[in-house]
């Protein structure tokens, strides 16, 4: 609540022992901002081409996990036999695919292959 004199003036420490209090509202305008600029949506960028695909996975497994950019394309090129530029988009998927693959598994043991007759006897199968 503000408490004001006949002028308009606001009182900050009024004396409530002189004159007296009106219940009046004051009307207040709050004029309106100018508009904001309209921002424009940014301009929609290309579609990837699908080779450039292959190469955004090809890169997320050299910086993410470490793999060799040539090894992938080894990895790759095992399974599919041609050259990157004559890839069509099911060659594509699977090539991504390989190289996403590519760093995730633990590698696989290696084991010595023994080959050798273990003594059996009529005795050791109860069957």
């Amino acid at each position: 609540m503000k408490i004001i004199d006949e002028n308009g003036a606001a009182i900050e420490n009024p004396d409530l022992t002189l004159g007296y209090l009106v219940d009046d509202t004051e009307p207040v305008e709050h004029p309106a901002v100018e508009g904001v600029e309209t921002v424009q949506a940014p301009p929609e960028t290309a579609p990837q081409a699908p080779i450039d695909v292959y190469k955004l996975a090809l890169i997320r497994a050299r910086d993410e996990r470490g793999v060799a950019i040539a090894d992938a394309m080894a990895k790759v090129r095992e399974v599919i036999d041609k050259e990157p530029t004559a890839y069509d988009e099911a060659d594509i998927a699977a090539a991504v695919t390989i190289v996403d693959k590519l760093g995730c598994e633990p590698p696989e043991p290696e084991y010595e292959v023994v080959e050798e007759q273990l003594p059996l006897s009529e005795d050791d199968i109860p069957f």
